[in-house]
C-alpha cells in the first residue's frame, strides 16, 4: 500500500471551524467529541438525557438559571415566567413555587441557607431549611430598579452582590444596601464576577434612549470604596459575559460573541475569537447564565445564530481551557442545526461514587411549526452509558493548482475497539455530497478499518461519526489516512 497522502494523527488542537486554516493537530468542526482524555486520540464525549415536565419533555418555559443548592442539596431553576422549579424524581422537574410578584427570574444564587431570586423591581428568597415548595419570601426586598438582568453574585469576600440597572445592591446576611455602588445614569449592568481576590468585576452597557447598548466597560471595584477603583475597556459596543477563573477574566463581547481575556492585574482585554456573523443584522448571543467552568475548562453556550452563519458556527454549548496559553476549542454539545438559544447552564454536584459533576443545560429550539423548551444533563450516573455520539470534520485537503490526486483507500486506525461500539467514515470530493466509505464497523478488538476507494479530485474532506457503547466503552481514534498519488491535471 503507498504511502498515505492524507494522514490525521493528531487531533488535541481542536477545532478551528475554518474548513482550510489550522495546525496539523486541529480540525475544522465536531461536536461531543473528546480529544483530551487521551491526547492526540479521538473519542465521543458524554451523552446527554432529557428532563420532563408533566410528561412531556417540551417545557413550559425557558430558563435563565439552574442552581444546585449546598443547604439542602436541590436543583433549582429560574423560569422565564413568575415560577421557581425544582428537579423532583428521576428526569422531571416541577413547581417549587410562583411568585406573586412581577417578572421572570432574572437573578439567582445560594447563599447563607437561602436561595435568592431577582424579578423586575423585587428580590424573593427561599429558606432551604424546609420542604422544597415552602419557605418563599417573594417580597423580601421590594421597589429596587428594573432591567432586563439583575444578576446576583456571591464574591470571595463572602458577601452577596446583585446588578439592579445602574446599582450594585449588598448583602452581607445582616444589612441589604440597594446602592452600595452607583455607576451613574445609562449603565445598565448585565454580568458580576470575581477579578481575582481584590476586585468585583462589573460587566456594563451604555444606552442613550436606544435599544442596543453603545459601548461597554467591566468596573473594578474594591467592595468598599465609595467609587469604583479601576475600569477595563472593551472595544464592543455590548458585553455579553463574563467568567473569572485560575488567574484570567474571559469577557464575552460584540454582535458576533467574540472572545477577550484580561489576565489578572492587567487592564488590556486581548481578543482570543471571533465567530462568524455572515448577516450584519444578526446579533449571536451568549447569556450570563449559560457560562461555567468545570475542572479548568470554560463551557459556554452560542445562541441565536442564523442559519446562514451557523454553517461555520453552530449554535451549541463551546468549550476551552481556562489558561489562554493552552486555547483549543471544542463544542460538547450541539441539538440540532436551526436556531437555538442557550440561556442556562448549571453544575450539578454528582453523589460519591454514583455520578459525576454534570452539566446541566436549557434551551429554546425553534422547528418548523413549533418550539419547544428543553434540559438536558450529561449522563453520568451508575448504570448509564455514559458515552453517546461523537461527530467531526476534518480540513478541506486541497492538492496545488497544477495537481490533482488519486486514491486507493481510505481508513482510520483506533485502539482496540470495544464491544458495543460503532464507527461510520464518509468523505466529500470536491465539495460535493457525503459518500460512505463504511457505515456501522463494530468489529469487537479489531484496530484498524480502511475500504478500498478509487477517486479522483482535488479536494477532500472526511466525516466521522463515533457512536460509545455500553457502560464506559468507546471507541479512541488514532489516525484517519488516503492513500494513493498525485496526478498532474494535464
Amino acid at each position: 500500500m503507498r504511502t498515505p497522502i492524507i494522514e490525521i494523527n493528531d487531533f488535541k488542537g481542536g477545532m478551528t471551524l475554518n474548513p482550510k486554516l489550522g495546525r496539523a493537530d486541529q480540525f475544522e468542526k465536531g461536536w461531543n467529541i473528546d480529544f483530551s482524555s487521551k491526547p492526540g486520540f479521538l473519542a465521543p464525549g458524554y451523552a446527554w438525557q432529557a428532563h420532563t415536565y408533566a410528561g412531556s419533555t417540551n417545557l413550559p418555559t425557558e430558563f435563565r438559571h439552574i442552581i444546585h443548592t449546598i443547604r439542602d442539596g436541590n436543583i433549582y431553576l429560574g423560569g422565564e415566567n413568575t415560577i421557581i422549579y425544582y428537579k423532583s424524581t428521576g428526569e422531571t422537574i416541577d413547581i417549587g413555587a410562583d411568585s406573586d410578584q412581577t417578572g421572570m427570574i432574572k437573578g439567582m444564587a445560594e447563599y447563607k441557607n437561602y436561595l435568592y431570586y431577582a424579578q423586575d423591581t423585587t428580590i424573593g428568597r427561599k429558606d432551604l431549611s424546609v420542604a422544597v415548595t415552602a419557605g418563599y419570601t417573594h417580597n423580601w426586598q421590594i421597589a429596587l430598579n428594573t432591567a432586563d438582568f439583575h444578576p446576583i453574585f456571591v464574591s470571595t469576600n463572602l458577601k452577596m452582590y446583585i446588578g439592579l440597572a445602574d446599582d450594585v445592591g449588598s448583602w452581607d446576611g445582616t444589612t441589604f444596601t440597594a446602592a452600595a455602588l452607583d455607576l451613574g445614569d445609562n449603565w445598565k449592568i448585565r454580568c458580576l464576577d470575581d477579578f481575582g481576590y481584590l476586585y468585583l468585576a462589573i460587566g456594563a452597557n451604555y444606552y442613550t434612549g436606544s435599544y442596543k447598548s453603545s459601548k461597554c466597560k467591566i468596573f473594578l471595584w474594591d467592595r468598599t470604596s465609595p467609587s469604583w477603583n479601576d475600569e477595563i475597556e472593551i472595544p464592543e459596543p455590548e458585553i455579553k459575559a463574563i467568567k473569572y477563573g485560575a488567574g484570567y477574566l474571559w469577557v464575552w463581547a460584540g454582535r458576533s460573541g467574540n472572545v477577550y481575556v484580561v489576565p489578572e492585574g492587567s487592564r488590556k482585554a486581548t481578543k482570543v475569537w471571533t465567530f462568524v456573523k455572515e448577516s450584519p443584522i444578526q446579533d449571536f448571543e451568549v447569556y450570563p447564565g449559560a457560562v461555567l467552568i468545570r475542572g479548568g475548562t470554560i463551557f459556554f453556550g452560542l445562541s441565536d445564530v442564523d442559519t446562514v452563519s451557523a454553517v461555520k458556527n453552530p449554535n451549541g454549548i463551546y468549550s476551552f481551557p481556562v489558561d489562554p496559553n493552552n486555547f483549543s476549542l471544542n463544542m460538547p454539545f450541539k441539538y440540532a442545526d436551526q436556531e437555538i438559544r442557550y440561556k442556562a447552564l448549571g453544575l450539578i454536584r454528582g453523589a460519591t461514587m454514583t455520578e459525576g459533576d454534570a452539566i446541566y443545560t436549557a434551551y429554546r429550539y425553534y422547528a418548523t411549526g413549533a418550539e419547544e423548551n428543553r434540559l438536558e444533563r450529561e449522563r453520568i450516573k451508575t448504570g448509564e452509558n455514559f458515552y453517546g455520539v461523537g461527530s467531526y470534520y476534518s480540513f478541506v485537503y486541497e492538492t496545488p493548482k497544477n495537481k490533482k490526486f488519486f486514491t486507493e483507500c481510505i481508513g482510520i486506525t483506533c485502539d482496540p475497539l470495544p464491544t458495543g461500539c460503532n464507527i461510520n467514515l464518509s468523505y466529500k470530493l470536491d465539495g460535493g455530497t457525503l459518500t460512505s466509505v463504511f457505515t456501522g464497523f463494530n468489529t469487537a478488538n479489531a484496530i484498524e478499518k480502511k475500504e478500498y476507494k478509487k477517486l479522483k479530485g482535488q479536494t477532500l474532506q472526511l466525516f466521522l461519526i463515533m457512536y460509545g457503547g455500553t457502560g464506559t466503552n468507546r471507541p479512541f481514534i488514532k489516525s484517519l489516512y488516503v492513500t494513493g498519488t498525485l496526478l498532474s491535471k494535464i
